[in-house]
């Protein structure tokens, strides 16, 4: 079992980007909610899950939106589950200042790097940001022999295509994985080419802004003839990483009955 800590905000804006937690101006009228947590509140939470975590092997993970960008409550809280005897992971884009990763590298037990693009004018063009820091922090996490996975957003063994009709030509299912603000104009697009009960599953998490609408129901909105789905879990990273067995599942409404 593993304890997930969000912190809010991120340095980068990826046009990919799911999390409604980074989004400074997120509306939160859909039953989502940011919640201010002392350390010491936060500790507590943690502490109610350690013997299930201690069981499992699992531990905790820092992510976000970006938990660099409070450094020392993540120190602080790192060093306190390091007392607690917890394994603890970092899940991070690797932009921070050098002072910052110099002031954290010491404490976590792996660093889960998340490495958007190698390219720098695309990773410019695509995350808003330049990657020359988060590439000399890597190099540096890597100096020290820390622990690190890398991440990389590719999944191999799919074919590029900006050719929309070309991607759902006989398809026999599509994994929709859209930005959210995004959604409903590529749904709208899909729309003439997806052939009826084709099934659709919504890779991406959030709300549409200007509707407040989860991203299956813009979907069963917009692709009304379509079998919408949305992927569920438990699957973690840890196992994910090293090739483990993890497993997922697609889940739908149940059929009306007649």
């Amino acid at each position: 079992m593993a304890g997930f800590d969000a912190r809010q905000g991120c340095p980068l804006t990826c046009w990919w980007c799911h999390n409604p937690e980074c989004i400074p101006d997120f509306n939160h009228s859909n039953g989502f909610t940011v919640k201010e947590f002392s350390e010491k509140q936060l500790l507590a939470e943690i502490k109610k899950e350690l013997l299930f975590m201690d069981e499992s092997g699992g531990g905790v993970t820092f992510s976000g939106g970006e938990p660099l960008q409070q450094p020392d409550f993540l120190r602080n809280m790192l060093i306190a589950c390091r007392e607690e005897e917890s394994h603890t992971a970092v899940d991070t884009s690797g932009l921070a200042s050098q002072k910052v990763f110099d002031s954290l590298m010491d404490f976590p037990d792996l660093f889960l790097f998340d490495l958007k693009i190698i390219d720098d004018a695309q990773h410019q063009k695509y995350t808003g940001v330049s990657n020359k820091q988060i590439l000399k922090n890597l190099e540096n996490l890597n100096n020290h022999q820390k622990n690190v996975i890398i991440r990389v957003p590719l999944v191999p063994g799919i074919r590029a295509t900006d050719d929309l009709a070309d991607a759902l030509k006989g398809a026999d299912f599509v994994l929709l994985v859209v930005p959210a603000q995004y959604l409903r104009g590529i749904a709208q697009q899909m729309r003439p080419l997806l052939a009826a009960g084709t099934p659709v599953v919504s890779c991406a998490k959030g709300i549409e802004r200007t509707s407040c609408a989860l991203m299956p129901e813009v979907l069963a909105e917009t692709l009304p003839a379509a079998t919408v789905a949305a992927p569920s879990g438990p699957s973690f990273a840890t196992e994910i990483a090293p090739d483990l067995p993890t497993g997922g599942t697609p889940a739908r409404p149940a059929p009306a009955r007649g």
